[in-house]
């Protein structure tokens, strides 16, 4: 019983630990100014698979050069991450390429569309962020956070019923070792009148 309460505790301890961890590791990010993108396609594989997150960051065009992966705006809601194979300085264009890809972009990215130049990607974390952006990844979210909480107050209620019984226990204790005290006394004492 011991060890599956040490089991649990170790996996609850590494769960909290892992949200924590994450929590913060996402809002330092955004504090600094960088955006998380999940790889959905495989046009820059092997480097960034699907599934991977890379996270960007906000680039002077005179910083970029051949060889940088960035991170552009092709329309309002859909951004591609490919590699920079030529630059246009006075015009500010940048020719890209996905790795996997055979031939080059078709047109060119004003420096505009550019969102940023990616730092570091993290394999496999966009499956993690593609589930939780769908309405089930979110209610089990909000289910497993509410389960957490859940079992930390348990926990809590527990080992306090726990002491509780413990305390009484020793007091009950203490109660009847008094009793023998006493009676191993009065017996003394009946001794001691029955000699005299």
């Amino acid at each position: 019983m011991k060890k599956i309460a040490l089991i649990g505790n170790a996996f609850l301890f590494f769960l909290y630990f892992l949200v924590i961890i994450l929590g913060l590791a996402v809002v330092i990010l955004l504090v600094c100014g960088m955006k998380l993108y999940c790889v959905e396609t495989g046009s820059l594989e092997p480097e960034y698979r699907i599934g991977s997150v890379v996270v960007v960051q906000r680039v002077y065009f005179e910083n970029l050069s051949v060889g940088d992966v960035i991170t552009y705006s092709v329309s309002d809601n859909k951004v591609v991450t490919h590699r920079v194979v030529g630059i246009d300085n006075e015009q500010k264009l940048l020719r890209t390429k996905g790795d996997n890809n055979d031939i080059e972009d078709s047109k060119p990215v004003p420096y505009n569309n550019v969102v940023g130049k990616v730092i570091f990607k993290i394999p496999a974390f966009g499956y993690v962020i593609l589930f939780l952006s769908t309405r089930f990844g979110r209610i089990l979210l909000v289910i497993i956070a509410l389960g957490l909480i859940g079992i930390y107050f348990i926990r809590k209620i527990y080992r306090r019923m726990s002491d509780a019984e413990l305390l009484e226990d020793n007091n009950l204790s203490d109660a009847n070792n008094d009793e023998k005290d006493n009676d191993t006394e009065l017996g003394r004492t009946k001794n001691e009148e029955i000699k005299r």
